[in-house]
């Protein structure tokens, strides 16, 4: 079973509040800057969509009442001189649901906030292949399959940064020492191993668990090696 690092999100025109359709459809010269998300239906459908996580770097983004959340424009808003789309274009993209994502707050370290208005070479959450660009490493870095246009949008979503990485272990160690304290041997069957997994993959509640796919791949890493070393 491959997992991969960036999570596909199959968007559904009718979680799309009517809130925005409506603006959208009766607004004189809309544009997203004068859209306002009553009651945060947007944030929370986005969310909703994405089992509540970030849409770049699968951090959870624990609340739906949107506080540590941001509304991202795949086609930025703003146009940037290496665009290819035009002005009104970007203007029109603004307002379409199936252009946005939840992502966190993050103080700009990573994610929307330190890509900007940068266009993406080809990484896109919206498109499933994008699964099939990139892969994780055990040191919890992000890496493409040696093409250097992912490296770029790996690159301008800072999704390699220290606090990341750190992150991606963290929980991993989190969900190692579970599995240690349910089944304290250190060793373990692949059925035990694969049950443990199985909490990963499913949302829980609504929601998947943060950096669920690196946990996965660590699992399946620790799947492959000979009786389940409880070191790695």
């Amino acid at each position: 079973m491959n997992i991969f690092s960036m999570k596909y999100i199959n968007k559904d025109i009718r979680s799309e509040p009517a809130t925005l359709n409506i603006y959208r459809n009766t607004t004189p010269d809309a544009s997203y800057n004068g859209f306002v998300d009553t009651y945060g239906l947007l944030k929370r459908a986005l969310l909703t969509e994405q089992g509540f996580l970030c849409g770049y770097c699968m951090k959870l983004i624990p609340y739906a009442d949107g506080r540590f959340t941001s509304v991202e424009h795949y086609i930025s808003q703003k146009k940037h001189e290496n665009s290819n789309y035009t002005l009104v274009q970007h203007k029109t993209h603004s307002l379409r649901y199936n252009n946005m994502l939840a992502v966190c707050k993050n103080n700009g370290k990573h994610c929307d906030e330190s890509r900007g208005n940068i266009p993406f070479k080809i990484l896109n959450p919206h498109n499933k292949i994008c699964e099939t660009h990139i892969k994780y490493t055990l040191s919890g870095k992000i890496e493409s399959r040696n093409n250097p246009l992912v490296d770029f949008d790996i690159e301008i979503l800072k999704l390699n940064c220290q606090s990341l990485k750190d992150l991606r272990s963290e929980f991993w160690e989190t969900a190692k020492n579970k599995l240690i304290t349910k089944h304290p041997k250190g060793t373990w069957s692949k059925n035990i191993i694969e049950l443990e997994r199985q909490h990963y993959i499913e949302r829980q509640s609504g929601k998947h668990r943060a950096f669920c796919n690196y946990i996965i791949f660590r699992f399946n890493h620790l799947l492959s090696l000979p009786k389940y070393q409880q070191n790695n």
